[in-house]
């Protein structure tokens, strides 16, 4: 799971005979220019009747997480028929990264443009319209792991490092992990169909959503124009 991403999934209470259990985060190789990102628990797992509870911890202690003993039922996907949708554009963007003497500069780029840091008073990047699908590819040309991410919308994975992503493995998505670059192998790219279908309007931001590389400005502005 990338930084800020959530999953939603059914999983069966833990039973009487079961001593201990946890979601454990593993560990995270983001890349000889990444960070450290050790194996952890997360959450302890119990069953406490009915409800879904967060339990706070003391300090030093592992949250606790409240099951309930049955699931209910659950709404159909927001962004049905994405994947039959015919795309109104393919775009091609990139992760890239440049080390100066005050430090390192992020930068999220799209393919015809100029490396720039994020500043609010530019001009979009990207200019679509409401009710349009587009597929975007999005390289990591970086040594570390970066997190794409998209305010307002969600995409679906089409493919990842150029391979199709089967049907039963597709799903949708705001954040997702692209691995860092070797230096020798092609660069980790996936390719994703983005939904402008729905109400949203206006100007908002993509980036990556770790929170070192989105505050050196690794983002840029997308603006979605009404359908009419």
């Amino acid at each position: 799971m990338a930084p800020g991403s959530r999953i939603e999934f059914v999983v069966a209470p833990p039973g009487p005979s079961v001593k201990k259990a946890q979601l454990i985060s593993r560990l995270v190789d983001t890349g000889p220019g990444g960070d450290l990102d050790p194996a952890r628990p997360l959450l302890n797992i119990v069953t406490k009747g009915v409800g879904l509870n967060l339990l706070a911890p003391t300090v030093g202690q592992t949250p606790e997480f409240a099951l309930p003993a049955t699931a209910g039922n659950y709404p159909k996907l927001r962004f049905e028929g994405l994947d039959t949708a015919n795309p109104n554009a393919l775009r091609k963007l990139y992760f890239s990264s440049t080390d100066t003497p005050s430090g390192t500069n992020f930068f999220i780029v799209v393919d015809d443009q100029a490396p720039t840091l994020f500043n609010p008073h530019l001009p979009p990047a990207i200019t679509t319209t409401q009710g349009s699908t587009e597929d975007w590819i999005i390289e990591n040309r970086t040594d570390e792991i970066h997190s794409f991410h998209i305010h307002q919308i969600h995409f679906l994975v089409l493919e990842q490092n150029g391979k199709p992503v089967s049907p039963s493995e597709a799903q949708y998505h705001d954040v997702i992990n692209i691995p860092y670059w070797t230096g020798t192998d092609p660069y980790p790219s996936i390719k994703v169909r983005m939904d402008f279908r729905g109400p949203y309007v206006g100007d908002f931001v993509y980036h990556c959503h770790i929170l070192e590389h989105e505050d050196k400005a690794m983002m840029a502005i997308i603006r979605v124009n009404p359908k009419n």
